[in-house]
């Protein structure tokens, strides 16, 4: 079949309905030609798929970036649930995220909560604001309040959260 079979058959019209749509320019039948083989309709026609569209890595980039965004945006408004109770445990949380690289491949959404956790716990007493007390308490908030998404969010975007909390504790 070529492609104007297809698109016919597609569509389920004419041969002159085709030919309209192309001589209007109607962006469908442009989309389809620009970014479409004949082999990709056929395919679709026959199996209900495009296979070479079916593993694009793409879509799951796009899709990871909304969900990301998505939960940066929840932890935001729950970080200001921890400010509210002292800066030194921003500053412990500032301080573990700094520690954990995001692209570490063993880094994944179900061991990022305990990894997070495990790095708060390893944070360095470097002032005596960062106790102990204050350590377990960010630990008890990462695990009542942040769902495991959000901290797999908050860990590949240090940045992020680094600069929220620093503006937190500006204010």
């Amino acid at each position: 079949m070529n492609k104007k079979e297809v698109i016919e058959k597609f569509y389920d019209t004419t041969e002159a309905t085709y030919y309209r749509h192309k001589k209007q320019n109607r962006p469908v039948i442009k989309f389809i030609e620009k970014y479409f083989t004949d082999d990709d309709l056929e395919e679709f026609l026959t199996t209900g798929k495009v296979s070479r569209l079916e593993s694009q890595k793409i879509d799951d980039d796009f899709k990871n970036l909304i969900l990301d965004d998505h939960m940066l945006h929840n932890v935001k408004f729950k970080l200001m649930t921890l400010s509210a109770g002292t800066f030194k445990m921003l500053e412990i949380l500032q301080d573990a995220l700094k520690d954990i690289d995001p692209n570490d491949d063993e880094f994944t959404l179900e061991n990022a909560k305990q990894r997070l956790i495990d790095r708060i716990y390893a944070v360095e007493k470097n002032s005596i604001f960062k106790t102990k007390s204050k350590k377990e308490g960010v630990a008890q908030w990462i695990k009542d309040y942040l769902s495991k998404a959000e901290v797999y969010a908050m860990v590949k975007y240090p940045q992020t959260i680094i600069k929220l909390t620093s503006n937190k504790e500006k204010e």
